[in-house]
């Protein structure tokens, strides 16, 4: 193979690999731009309808807006907690869910999609609330 040739298609994977870079930028920016609003205007309003519910049938939550999440903590476990964050470390961003769930000596994690494959300002109220409602089971199964 001629170094000619070589040199040819690697310019043009060079060059078609800055212009993925920059669109992928420009989609992170924008989704990034979509979460904030959709953070402050749905997932907080939810979590704090959530943890008020919460607290009328005697389970003791407390809301927290960490660094561009929104948190809900047990206040009868560190280590339990359900959040919600915002994640463009994959090929696409997104919104996700992170769950920790404590058992004795035991600690359960789980990350998914709020909801899989949509933009931050395609997810809903209802959409947060059955994340919320979902990711609560392990506590709500206590008695």
């Amino acid at each position: 193979m001629e170094v000619s040739a070589v040199r040819k298609q690697l310019q043009t994977k060079i060059a078609e690999s800055r212009r993925l870079a920059k669109l992928r930028r420009e989609a992170v920016a924008q989704a990034d731009a979509a979460y904030k609003v959709f953070l402050n205007q749905v997932a907080v309003p939810v979590a704090k309808q959530v943890v008020s519910a919460l607290k009328s049938e005697h389970f003791l939550w407390s809301v927290s807006t960490p660094s561009g999440m929104v948190r809900l903590s047990s206040d009868a476990g560190r280590e339990d907690f359900v959040e919600i964050d915002f994640d463009a470390s994959g090929d696409a961003p997104r919104v996700v869910g992170r769950t920790s769930y404590g058992r004795g000596s035991r600690l359960a994690r789980e990350e998914r999609a709020i909801v899989e494959g949509a933009s931050p300002d395609a997810i809903t109220d209802q959409d947060v609330l059955d994340f919320l409602l979902g990711a609560l089971t392990p506590w709500l199964e206590r008695t």
